[in-house]
């Protein structure tokens, strides 16, 4: 299970590890407290308990998931918690309203994410991340996306290894909103 505090539209994309054996009977769930999902990419993500939460029955699937809100100046926060037992790769981070929602979106100019397998995107593109601390999120972690569209950046912080990860946006690319 995902669970989500979303204030800033969300690129989600979910696939399983080609290493790990399928578990039968795992989702993937995403919640928001003060934000509500508007749109899915396809009909295997369904949004449910007044659009504050998003299931994903079929996780080896990328899926994108976008929030409802468009912010423009500010900083804004959003909170990740993963609460399911299964082993996935995860993104989180932005991309532009303008961009069309497709599977594979985190390769599009206008996408800027963090992977749990330790490598980001933007600009089109993945880099692995060389620095440490390691990007990375496990179950239960409990993961902040920190959006500051007046200095555009956006960061990630982990709660469980007090971690932070950041990236500049080009607003050509991904204009906020």
């Amino acid at each position: 299970m995902i669970k989500c505090d979303l204030t800033f539209p969300l690129k989600f994309a979910i696939n399983q590890d080609d290493k790990t054996p399928l578990v039968r009977n795992k989702s993937a769930i995403l919640k928001t407290i003060n934000e509500q999902f508007e749109r899915v990419f396809d009909d295997k993500v369904r949004i449910a308990e007044d659009r504050a939460v998003v299931i994903h029955d079929d996780p080896p699937e990328r899926k994108e998931i976008r929030g409802k809100n468009k912010y423009s100046s500010g900083c804004h926060k959003i909170r990740l918690r993963i609460e399911s037992p299964f082993n996935i790769t995860l993104l989180w981070g932005i991309n532009s309203k303008a961009t069309t929602l497709r599977s594979q979106s985190y390769s599009s100019k206008s996408a800027y994410l963090w992977c749990n397998n330790n490598c980001t995107y933007s600009n089109g593109s993945s880099q692995s991340n060389t620095s440490n601390p390691r990007i990375g999120m496990n179950k239960n972690d409990i993961v902040t996306l920190i959006f500051d569209c007046n200095n555009r950046e956006i960061s990630t912080i982990n709660k469980r290894t007090n971690t932070k990860h950041e990236l500049t946006v080009n607003i050509g690319n991904c204009p906020f909103p």
